[in-house]
């Protein structure tokens, strides 16, 4: 299916496979964690599955932390689930980042939680999550996490689902100023 193939494409993940999200009980409901248990899971993880991947998370961190960037182009460079809840950890430093793209990446449900738990504190008015690797799981904790500023969300080519959609429009119902939700190919029947 669609994960597996985005696995195989973009490299993700050292053996090549779908990598569970444990975070999941089998009805696709999330499991409640204890707080910083994430990031025990993904500390000794790497940050991105290619050396570019690598070095393009270590740089952005550097930039966070500096409040140097507005726009943050991350797309291709299989980041996966620890490099994601790294970014996530310096996201709320910069007051001037505006744009997140994440595309076409390893992100499963893990990663996406983690980015959910800093985006409130951030001032994005863009976030790209397309073609990565989560699930209506990862769905559920964005919707309840967009930050307030936030004009397009891209979650397209990713198993977004009806579960995942209807925990969005539930969210976006008393929502300004988002104009933008893309969600081709997510999965939606």
């Amino acid at each position: 299916g669609l994960a597996s193939s985005c696995v195989a494409a973009m490299g993700c993940g050292a053996s090549g496979a779908v990598k569970p999200n444990p975070a999941t009980e089998p009805s696709g409901q999330p499991v409640p964690q204890e707080p910083g248990k994430a990031s025990q899971a993904t500390s000794q993880a790497p940050l991105a599955g290619t050396p570019e991947g690598i070095e393009a998370v270590t740089k952005t961190i550097g930039e966070l932390q500096a409040s140097s960037t507005s726009n943050l182009q991350l797309t291709s460079l299989s980041i996966e689930d620890a490099g994601a809840e790294r970014l996530a950890q310096d996201l709320p430093k910069s007051d001037k980042l505006e744009t997140l793209n994440l595309g076409v990446n390893c992100l499963t449900d893990a990663g996406v939680e983690a980015l959910a738990r800093s985006l409130p504190r951030t001032r994005l008015k863009f976030l790209g999550l397309e073609r990565n690797n989560f699930t209506a799981t990862g769905v559920k904790f964005l919707s309840r996490a967009l930050p307030a500023t936030l004009e397009k969300l891209l979650l397209g080519r990713n198993a977004v689902g009806v579960a995942g959609a209807q925990a969005l429009a539930e969210s976006l119902v008393q929502r300004q100023p988002l104009h933008t939700l893309g969600l081709q190919f997510a999965s939606l029947y």
